[in-house]
């Protein structure tokens, strides 16, 4: 999960500085200290879903720009003839198949 929270905390961070907002002028909007924005952008700090409203608002953007884009691990029982390789087999095929995925999601940015 704490993934997650690093990456939302980066599209915080950007969708505020786009704005030319601060990090104190933005935690009133959002009944937030400066300390807590700048934890939950550094994803330290966790936050609850109604946080991601209230920050949405504040920045003038919708919500789904500052959520991560979803990370789909692949699932070797669903995929046709997977399980007839070795243990490190799959493991290679999945690598391959997560670099491809991830190309393909930078490639449409």
């Amino acid at each position: 999960m704490e993934p997650f929270y690093r990456e939302f905390g980066d599209l915080l961070r950007r969708a505020r500085q786009a704005k030319g907002v601060s990090q104190a002028a933005i935690a009133p909007s959002v009944g937030l200290s400066r300390t807590s924005v700048a934890n939950i952008e550094r994803g330290r700090q966790r936050m609850s879903i109604h946080l991601l409203m209230d920050f949405a608002r504040a920045l003038d953007v919708e919500p789904c720009t500052l959520l991560p884009a979803v990370q789909i691990e692949p699932d070797p029982t669903r995929t046709p003839g997977l399980l007839e390789f070795s243990p490190g087999e799959q493991e290679q095929f999945l690598t391959i198949q997560r670099r491809a995925r991830k190309e393909m999601v930078d490639g449409e940015a």
